[in-house]
């Protein structure tokens, strides 16, 4: 909120950047919820005496359920990544940091993904 960005780490018009933590804050808290529901359970294994292996018992977790929270992880992995990157170059233009690697542009998303 010091560099008056956005929930998307953009430069915010007017007064837009003094929600920037509350919709942040409400975006992981949404998204640890919707994960810890759609989880995939883990199937229950017993000890099969005839075999001598673990067999399992219990059943899989719906496909649509791990479908779902292979999305939900990969969108807020791809949000958070943006955020950081845009964040990263706001902060390096405002204080005239320059780059240091041999990336040029592409510093910044080499610097967060890496």
């Amino acid at each position: 909120t010091r560099m008056k960005l956005n929930w998307l780490g953009s430069p915010a018009e007017g007064d837009l950047w003094r929600n920037t933590f509350k919709i942040v804050v409400s975006i992981v808290v949404l998204y640890y919820v919707i994960s810890g529901i759609l989880a995939p359970f883990k199937p229950d294994y017993e000890y099969d005496e005839k075999t001598g292996e673990m067999v399992q018992v219990g059943p899989d977790a719906p496909l649509w359920v791990t479908v779902v929270n292979n999305i939900v992880g990969m969108s807020f992995g791809v949000y958070s990544l943006i955020v950081m990157i845009k964040v990263r170059r706001s902060v390096r233009q405002r204080y005239e940091i320059e780059a240091e690697t041999c990336c040029g542009d592409a510093e910044d998303c080499c610097c967060v993904f890496f």
